[in-house]
């Protein structure tokens, strides 16, 4: 708004009052310590990218699809703005978004949430933790394996037994120079003891729904006694 106030020869004064509008910037101007976008779900055109803003404004970007669903059902959800915008929200110390509410972990996945260091493999309806790095590398598994997962996904599994010695009753063993897959389960002869039975197919392997890259290769040939074979 600018105000002009002259004095005329006479000796008068004439006030005028006008208004200026300013068009063709890409952004509003936004008051200091104002965020340049509400939280919620934005890309700009042309780029696939999407992020996440955060009520702390800041941005993570969503690294797949597949994280992108385990929050929402549809590409709706997210709102287009220009470049110039999103770049005027800072990125965030974290830059990633972990795996939502609605992601279900099939059987043998290995998970975490981003307050935790501690790893949990799905067995059943159970997460068990596994107690430490010496036996996590002992049974095989990977650290690429672990998935991070928000508080709700850890949260819908009841926590059993930890992993602290050996392979956990239910999981998928194979060892090296082998293709026979085995199941560990409980001894019949002693429940106080292990066995490993023998997965004689695909298709009875499937019964169990566990994943097949999550197998652990098992050196010691002799740490489970060989039960009746599973057809």
């Amino acid at each position: 708004t600018v105000h002009v106030k002259l004095r005329a020869k006479e000796g008068g004064i004439l006030q005028k009052t006008d208004t200026i509008t300013l068009t063709g910037q890409p952004f509003d101007e936004l008051p200091s310590g104002k965020c340049a976008l509400e939280p919620g779900i934005y890309k700009s055109p042309g780029r696939s990218a999407v992020y996440h803003i955060l009520d702390k404004c800041s941005k993570r970007p969503f690294r797949s699809s597949l994280v992108y669903f385990s929050y929402y059902k549809s590409w709706k959800e997210v709102q287009v703005v220009p470049q110039a915008v999103l770049d005027r929200v800072p990125d965030d110390a974290l830059s990633f978004i972990p795996f939502g509410p609605l992601y279900i972990p099939k059987q043998g996945a290995l998970f975490k949430v981003i307050s935790d260091p501690r790893v949990f493999v799905l067995i059943g309806l159970e997460r068990h933790w596994i107690a430490g790095e010496g036996i996590f590398r002992a049974l095989g598994y990977a650290a690429g394996w672990v998935e991070d997962v928000a508080d709700e996904v850890l949260n819908r599994f009841k926590e059993g037994p930890s992993v602290e010695h050996e392979a956990p009753v239910n999981s998928f063993i194979s060892h090296p120079g082998s293709s026979k897959v085995y199941r560990i389960e409980i001894d019949p002869k002693d429940p106080t003891k292990k066995v490993k039975r023998w997965v004689k197919n695909e298709a009875a392997f499937k019964r169990f729904d566990f994943r097949p890259d999550r197998v652990l290769q098992i050196k010691d040939y002799g740490l489970y006694r060989e039960g009746e074979p599973i057809e």
